[in-house]
């Protein structure tokens, strides 16, 4: 039998040189990426928020350098952060031995960088443009919601705060009521029901004072209910006006997170759509890696595409030469800000894959394929008969965008032999034409259907939605830890620069393969090294 030997274990054994960790991280390692990545990186803006003085620093190029790469191994607790600068190698070398606190670190993730994290963001983004990974002129834009930290069951909601507060201005009302029955008000008070539930709180509170005045000591009731208004019903009023000008234009919000609002989750684990306290974040990617990234509070992507763009535009001094996106923003007044700003709008609307179908076409009543007549300005009825003007119906949207629609009412629809399939309504039928907006969609059709907008659309399932499963599965980062616009931008801007990072350092690691197979570039597909075609192209040219 052969005789088993073993290799020596003696954790304690003496080295004649002490190990460098620089040996030890292998040379293709995404810390190494970060680390020279970030060295390029301008940080004046958070160097000038330091004073100086007292106890020493870390710097904080090397703060933003261990967040980043943490991000980037799916570590966000602060504790954790601390925790691998003391255990793990590649942290270690990344800090240079240094080992700050979790509170060290979480000061310098929500305050040394809140309002700069953007614009680090956009020097790595400038970066990897300069390489050829992206050219900042396509964008695909998506949104998903991700819970806040805030507490699900603690939640404002509108119609409550207007209903207790015009509830409570009755009350009032009704309680000075019986004031003015008992002493004699004065004519220019005007204190009816319609006039006090218009007035605000302090409004109230001057007419308490007022009418406090003319009660003398035998009003000893009336006092009391003067007392009772000025101390415990105007507070509360008050408080609803409070709440009313935090809603804003939103219909709820939490109340540990002021900013977040309730929405419907779709990764609800009973499948009922639960609302939680969410914020909707909106992104731009080309070859996978996020562009831009925006901030959303309410739960429509529609009215969130504006504040993109005027974001985009901001940040890169240039609007996007082409965008991609999904139905969800395809609203008259999104095409016509791109239309303006001369931005190719590959973007879907409600009714386009239904145009497609048979069904569709063949039903000769839907408005959308009845026969529009300009010079008359009347619309053609499926029998024949001419459907006349009656007039124009506006609409002003939450972003204070006015619209309008053409209102076209037929003639004896009653005795028409097709009532029955044509509408159930009793009188004629009217229908309703948006011109502007279906000459919009008919231009949007057009770019959809050219042979870039089938490109596009096959390759928008594999842009951001490939990356929103990225950052909510594989990196499991579904609810953020920070509260707050300020502090949910800086820590999406966090996740974001990590993603970048990652995939920049995956193609890095995999460009020695590709200068080995390049000779063989025609007869290999070009997924296999998971890089972009413009650089796939680009080192090939070179």
């Amino acid at each position: 039998m052969a005789k088993i030997t073993f290799k020596i274990n003696n954790p304690q054994q003496d080295l004649l040189l002490p190990p460098s960790l620089d040996e030890l991280i292998p040379v293709n390692h995404p810390v190494r990426i970060v680390n020279h990545v970030i060295d390029k990186i301008d940080i004046a803006d958070i160097l000038h928020q330091y004073k100086g003085g007292g106890c020493s620093s870390f710097h904080p190029r090397m703060m933003l350098k261990v967040i980043i790469y943490a991000y980037l191994c799916n570590v966000y607790s602060s504790r954790q952060i601390a925790r691998q600068l003391r255990e793990n190698i590649y942290y270690m070398w990344l800090s240079g031995y240094s080992k700050p606190d979790h509170r060290t670190i979480n000061n310098f993730r929500s305050k040394r960088l809140q309002g700069n994290i953007e614009n680090i963001f956009k020097q790595v983004v400038e970066l990897l443009a300069a390489e050829g990974l992206v050219s900042l002129k396509t964008v695909y834009i998506d949104g998903t919601k991700i819970e806040s930290k805030s507490n699900r069951y603690r939640v404002v909601w509108r119609k409550n705060v207007e209903r207790h507060s015009k509830n409570l201005k009755i009350k009032i009302a009704s309680i000075i009521e019986e004031i003015g029955n008992v002493i004699k008000m004065e004519e220019e008070e005007n204190l009816s029901e319609e006039s006090i539930t218009e007035m605000t709180s302090e409004e109230l509170k001057g007419c308490i004072d007022r009418i406090a005045q003319k009660l003398n000591e035998q009003n000893k009731e009336e006092k009391k209910k003067c007392k009772t208004i000025k101390e415990k019903m105007l507070p509360k009023l008050s408080e609803y006006e409070e709440q009313h000008e935090k809603l804003g234009n939103r219909n709820s919000y939490s109340k540990t997170d002021e900013d977040a609002t309730f929405m419907r989750s779709k990764e609800d684990i009973m499948q009922k759509g639960e609302l939680k306290p969410m914020y909707n974040v909106q992104i731009g990617t080309e070859n996978q890696f996020i562009t831009l990234y925006d901030i959303g509070q309410k739960a429509g992507d529609t009215t969130l595409l504006l504040p993109f763009y005027e974001k985009w535009k901001n940040t890169y001094r240039h609007y996007p030469k082409e965008a991609i996106a999904d139905a969800g923003y395809g609203s008259e007044q999104n095409y016509g800000y791109m239309l303006e700003n001369q931005i190719l709008p590959y973007v879907k609307y409600n009714t386009y894959e239904q145009e497609k179908t048979k069904k569709f076409l063949d039903n000769i009543y839907h408005s959308y394929n009845l026969a529009y007549h300009k010079e008359g300005n009347y619309v053609t009825c499926p029998i024949g008969k001419k459907m006349k003007f009656k007039g124009e119906r506006k609409y002003v949207s939450d972003m204070g965008y006015k619209s309008s629609s053409s209102m076209y009412e037929g003639i004896d629809c009653g005795e028409c032999p097709l009532k029955e399939k044509c509408y159930n309504g009793k009188y004629n039928r009217v229908v309703e034409i948006n011109h502007k907006l279906i000459k919009y969609r008919q231009i949007a059709k057009m770019y959809l259907n050219s042979e870039i907008g089938k490109y596009h659309q096959k390759k928008r399932s594999i842009e951001p939605e490939a990356v929103f499963g990225q950052l909510k599965w594989n990196k499991g980062f579904r609810r953020f830890r920070l509260t707050g616009l300020s502090g949910v931008s800086n820590e999406f801007g966090l996740l974001a620069l990590a993603h970048n990072l990652k995939k920049y350092a995956k193609i890095k690691a995999l460009l020695p393969y590709f200068d080995f197979f390049s000779p063989y570039f025609h007869c290999l597909p070009i997924h296999i090294f998971f890089m972009p075609e413009k650089y796939f192209n680009q080192r090939i040219l070179a």
